[in-house]
């Protein structure tokens, strides 16, 4: 029962805050100063919760991905991910975001094999996720719908899964080289992210936040805090096979579903069908 609650409050949690964010950039939010806002509240977090359980914070294997993460954290979720929602669909961009799995379980293959080899499944499935990206980013939205896919958006929804990939790939390393410092690789990470965005908040010029930039930090901030942490828990009890499908194809579908009803974000044939075919990879990866 304990393993559900999880799931569901990482589902539904990981789903609400693309939700906050795209309702945030639509109303005139700054990446920079939601970038500031979350990273300063994950990285303080953070480090209170380093301290609540006792750990060291200067782990080499930690700290490097750690630095690693903020740099594509910063970068890649706060810049290009929040530029794509300004300018383009929200449901999309959350999907080839998340597909940035594919990214840790191939390097994960290479690096920690765990007598696992490289095989025509694994091909297949990265075939799969790749053809599901291109459908979208080529004609994933209906005609009838309030945004169009663009091939700006097209060129940022890219390079942001590439960002992705590779901090998942942090993760990953992290948690296999330094599995009880979670909290070291975060505060690492979030910290560095707080300074690159408050160097580009300071090129800008400051000024004071809005409440829609608050809101969306606060929120994004605690979700980043506990996110990781359920995410370790939940792999020391649920196979990865099941548990990656659930975390990262679940709030796939559920912005789909978000986007078409409540945004005006309806998907075109083609849209969907690159959305069975992410679903179906992310599964034969997992597999793996």
């Amino acid at each position: 029962m304990l393993n559900i609650v999880v799931v569901l409050i990482c589902v539904t949690t990981g789903t609400m805050i693309w939700i906050v964010n795209r309702w945030a950039v639509q109303r005139g939010a700054r990446a920079e100063y939601l970038g500031v806002c979350i990273s300063l509240v994950a990285a303080l977090l953070s480090f209170a919760a380093g301290l609540v359980t006792g750990q060291d914070f200067f782990q080499p294997w930690a700290n490097i991905p750690g630095l690693v993460m903020g740099i594509t954290y910063s970068i890649g979720f706060c810049m290009i991910n929040f530029y794509c929602l300004k300018i383009g669909p929200a449901a999309p961009t959350v999907m080839i975001n998340n597909l940035g799995l594919l990214w840790p379980v191939v390097i994960g293959l290479i690096w920690f094999p765990n007598g696992k080899n490289i095989s025509f499944i694994l091909l297949f499935g990265i075939f799969i996720i790749i053809l599901s990206m291109v459908l979208m980013s080529r004609s994933g939205i209906s005609k009838e719908s309030a945004v169009s896919i663009t091939p700006k958006w097209a060129r940022f929804a890219f390079l942001g899964w590439i960002f992705s990939g590779i901090g998942m790939v942090s993760s990953l390393v992290s948690s296999q080289m330094a599995p009880g410092n979670v909290f070291a690789y975060m505060v690492t990470g979030y910290l560095l992210s707080f300074l690159i965005m408050f160097v580009i908040n300071l090129y800008k010029g400051i000024t004071l936040p809005s409440k829609f930039e608050i809101i969306a930090g606060l929120n994004g901030g605690v979700y980043m805090v506990y996110a990781i942490p359920l995410n370790y828990f939940l792999l020391g009890r649920i196979p990865p096979a099941i548990l990656y499908p659930i975390l990262v194809s679940t709030p796939i579908i559920l912005m789909m579903l978000t986007g078409h009803f409540l945004l005006n974000e309806k998907l075109s044939k083609t849209g969907w069908l690159a959305v069975l075919l992410a679903v179906v990879g992310i599964a034969v990866l997992s597999g793996m």
